[in-house]
């Protein structure tokens, strides 16, 4: 989470160029650090995907959209189960890269299969995506499906 704060900043004090750079050092590193960690419970599991993610999500860059699929696929291997928190920062990363249709998948199937709820930050994160892209239908669609629908 560290690493994705680093991320944020003010436009007026980094130049985009330093930004890109800072986005590939924190991704680089965060893989680094992933190598050396070993999961052994869920809530370290869910801990660090969700702050692998979410880091993958601010930097926005082909290589950490790559990174985010490969845990996610890793994920599937794994004995733990993902929370809620997790959920809400894979769908979030997902709709960021406009994968509107996986988004909806996990939020009508997996979600719901393992009883969990989406609810106001999850609905929070999907909009503010949406949002980002000027994207007005995708946002309706999103509260339909969250709020409406449930």
């Amino acid at each position: 989470n560290a690493l994705a704060c680093c991320l944020r900043c003010d436009a007026e004090k980094v130049s985009a160029c330093q930004l890109l750079q800072r986005k590939e050092i924190a991704v680089d590193l965060a893989k680094k650090v992933w190598q050396e960690a070993h999961v052994q419970n869920p809530r370290d599991f869910n801990n660090s995907i969700s702050a692998a993610w979410k880091l993958c999500r601010l930097a926005g860059t082909q290589e950490a959209f790559k990174w985010g699929d490969e845990i996610w696929h890793w994920t599937e291997s794994q004995r733990w189960s993902l929370n809620l928190i997790s959920y809400s920062c894979l769908v979030t990363l997902l709709e960021k890269r406009k994968r509107c249709t996986t988004v909806d998948e996990i939020l009508e199937n997996s979600m719901i299969a393992t009883n969990l709820r989406p609810n106001e930050v999850v609905l929070g994160g999907l909009l503010n995506c949406a949002a980002e892209r000027l994207d007005w239908r995708r946002a309706d669609i999103l509260w339909k499906l969250l709020v409406i629908e449930r």
